[in-house]
């Protein structure tokens, strides 16, 4: 069942709250890309940034997707035990472990990656091409707002597009885009 939606002016944040919600709730349905591929969503979601940032440290990891050390610690644990990634110690500092994928976690991300891009292909197969650019330009323009919203204790305009440069919510719009226009 494909529900309308009808854009309402003036603008009410309950109405972006609604549809921020029903947009969680579709793509959390859309999170059988991980477990197609064998993995969980935590799991897959670390695994994905990683590709994206490697090689990364821990401290690093856990800021970007806005997780503990600890529970970003545990979900790594089961990414090396599934042989997904290697943790490298530090040669100067011990305590720190540089995280990496291994070629059998690189073909997975492939793989999700491929599972994702084919799931976003089909729910925008039906708009126009100025449509999806909306998408991809508000969906992007979101994040960049949450991202500051996040980093909002670093003091300076060029701390926050430092971090944000390095988080995934910022490349999701990319992302829309380069399905739009490969």
């Amino acid at each position: 069942m494909m529900s309308k939606f009808k854009l309402k002016l003036p603008f009410k944040i309950s109405d972006l709250r609604e549809s921020i919600h029903k947009l969680n709730l579709e793509l959390s349905l859309m999170q059988n890309a991980y477990r197609k591929c064998g993995a969980t969503s935590a799991q897959g979601q670390l695994l994905l940034e990683i590709d994206r940032s490697e090689p990364i440290n821990l401290i690093s990891l856990a800021a970007i997707v806005g997780l503990d050390k600890s529970t970003v610690s545990q979900t790594l644990s089961q990414l090396a035990n599934h042989g997904w990634v290697s943790l490298t110690e530090n040669t100067k500092d011990r305590r720190y472990k540089t995280i990496e994928l291994s070629e059998k976690g690189r073909e997975l991300v492939n793989n999700i990656n491929q599972q994702f891009d084919q799931q976003f292909e089909d729910s925008l197969n039906n708009l126009k091409t100025q449509e999806k650019n909306s998408i991809a330009y508000g969906i992007g323009l979101y994040a960049r707002v949450l991202e500051d919203q996040r980093f909002h204790k670093d003091k300076t305009k060029e701390d926050r597009a430092k971090k944000r440069a390095s988080s995934d919510l910022t490349k999701l719009g990319r992302g829309i885009q380069a399905l739009i226009d490969p």
